[in-house]
């Protein structure tokens, strides 16, 4: 099946069972074995490091630079594989030995993605640890945290919503110092009170939240304002 092709193009009806012969050259089929079986001891010498002393026929031609993009490779499958099925230990052992965690698949999935969309929240938790990108999206625009929720996967959900949110809590920046100005009648004045309910506390927090001079003939201390007929009445005219 191509790399492009999908399960979907290729009509194939939820519950069915698929056969697929993974292409042998070069040993790729003994490397999908081995991921797929979890089998780490077989895997390490399949050639997914670079100084594996594996090779084949088609490998010894390679110059120093195209070996290690084999090898390169080799370790992406296997990483992408070991994400689906939720192989812990695999997985740390590819990214120790410098497998690419950001690899992605023709169609743009990442081991990221697969691994929450399987709902392996260890493993999502081991690719955020070593750069996994939150929102890098796959050729249908799905991010990991939207592939955990199509699929259903809460737990997977959750840790991603809280490392995203950990990732942005991280970039805010506390001022250390505010300008009077800049605070709330309570910033001002609550820390330097020990009660504002009752009591001459509340009539100082609220005689201070006014300018001064601001609305002072409103008081019940204050002088009665006389108006133009009150002044008529009391003096007769």
């Amino acid at each position: 099946m191509p790399d492009s092709s999908t399960f979907k193009f290729n009509g194939i009806i939820p519950g069915g069972t698929v056969c697929l012969s993974i292409w042998s050259r070069d040993g790729w089929s003994d490397l999908v074995k081995a991921a797929a079986d979890g089998n780490l001891a077989e895997l390490k010498c399949l050639g997914v490091t670079t100084d594996s002393s594996y090779n084949t026929e088609n490998s010894l031609r390679f110059s120093v630079k195209q070996r290690n993009e084999w090898i390169a490779a080799r370790a992406s499958v296997a990483l992408y594989i070991a994400a689906h099925r939720g192989y812990l230990d695999m997985i740390r052992f590819l990214l120790k030995n410098r497998a690419n965690v950001l690899a992605k698949t023709k169609l743009g999935n990442s081991p990221l993605h697969v691994a929450s969309a399987m709902g392996k929240c260890d493993c999502v938790d081991e690719l955020l640890a070593n750069g996994a990108q939150t929102q890098d999206v796959n050729e249908n625009g799905h991010t990991a945290l939207g592939l955990a929720r199509s699929w259903c996967q809460k737990k997977a959900e959750r840790h991603l919503f809280l490392f995203q949110w950990r990732e942005r809590a991280a970039t805010v920046s506390a001022n250390t110092h505010l300008d009077p100005s800049e605070l709330f009648a309570h910033q001002k004045f609550d820390s330097k009170l020990k009660t504002w309910r009752s009591g001459s506390y509340a009539k100082r927090y609220m005689a201070n939240l006014v300018q001064y001079k601001e609305f002072q003939g409103s008081g019940f201390s204050a002088p009665k304002k006389h108006t133009a007929a009150s002044t008529d009445l009391t003096t007769g005219i």
